[in-house]
């Protein structure tokens, strides 16, 4: 039909094809999102207490100051480098969730929402960060039970965002595809040819995650998100410059004994509450919370602190224990 009116009036069928094509994808949407409201409202009459708890709980398991806290609690007593690459994987999966949300703007569901959430909701950044980042974990776990176990949890805080109503089945779905492509992604580069893995050093690894960070503060394509790229960017520099500083010192392990780890992990929580409720309350009597330059700051300080600050102190305080 197109075809036989480009021969007539080119400019003209150009436009009414185009529109055709909008109407057709604007129906496509709109059934979409009345099947997914009909799926929810579903979800929403066979909720129990119980599983209302179960849900609140892994949901909160996919939260910003969780994941923040247990990558910190990684890098401090379990796996330095492990746990490094898996904060720069989560900040890469929220960055792209970001991006993504802002060319789409889908808008959430709100089917009798039991938890708070605020943007738009295609794709779902919770079940992205959790295949990203629990999948990451799971490549490093040696006893298969415990990788299934970490991707059941992934899969369980995915799911808990549609229960709780507020992302549709498909935000859901796309997600989770999109953070295990990530970490495929990751994963293969990780493998590629002896002669390129100097591209896999620290340095390399977070300058790019820097310069795909900051390119997209810069150019991002929704203003609702900037703020969220700011966050990112701070913390990205802050673990970054705490990361390569460990590393060309090379004391990049956890401390061997017991004990030195727990008070590693016993300082770097004091002082990671120290800086943020710190800088909380300096802010705010300023007036200034809401500044974004501020904002960068805090969260460059609280990189450093997880990546280098905690584990310095300890060194300095428990000695050898703490090599």
């Amino acid at each position: 039909m197109c075809s036989e009116r480009f021969g007539r009036n080119r400019e003209f069928s150009r436009s009414s094809c185009f529109d055709a094509g909008n109407r057709a994808s604007a129906h496509i949407v709109d059934a979409l999102l009345s099947s997914g409201r009909a799926q929810l409202e579903w979800i929403a009459e066979h909720r129990t207490p119980l599983l209302d708890s179960l849900a609140r709980l892994l949901t909160a398991l996919g939260d910003e100051p969780f994941l923040l806290f247990f990558v910190a609690l990684g890098y401090w007593a379990v796996h330095r480098r492990t746990f490094a690459r898996a904060a720069l994987l989560l900040i890469l999966a929220v960055l792209l969730n970001g991006w993504l949300k802002g060319i789409f703007r889908e808008a959430r569901p709100q089917v009798e929402p039991l938890v708070q959430a605020d943007g738009w909701s295609f794709p779902s950044g919770h079940a992205q960060a959790a295949a990203a980042m629990w999948g990451w974990l799971a490549l490093h776990v040696r006893r298969r039970v415990g990788a299934a176990a970490l991707w059941i949890l992934a899969l369980g805080v995915a799911s808990s965002r549609p229960y709780l109503g507020v992302h549709y089945l498909h935000d859901v779905g796309v997600g989770f595809v999109l953070g295990a492509a990530q970490l495929g992604l990751y994963r293969a580069w990780q493998n590629r040819e002896p002669f390129l893995r100097t591209w896999l050093s620290p340095a390399a690894q977070w300058a790019a995650g820097l310069t795909v960070v900051g390119s997209w503060v810069v150019f991002g394509f929704d203003e609702t998100v900037v703020g969220g790229g700011v966050r990112l960017f701070g913390a990205l520099v802050g673990l970054g410059l705490g990361w390569l500083r460990e590393s060309a010192r090379d004391v990049m392990r956890p401390p061997q004994a017991l004990w030195a780890r727990a008070g590693t992990v016993g300082i770097g929580t004091l002082g990671l509450v120290a800086i943020w409720l710190g800088l909380s309350l300096l802010y705010r009597q300023a007036g200034v919370d809401g500044v974004l330059p501020l904002q960068f700051m805090r969260y460059v300080l609280v990189g450093l602190w997880i990546s280098a600050g905690a584990p310095t102190v300890a060194r300095r305080l428990f000695g050898p224990a703490a090599h």
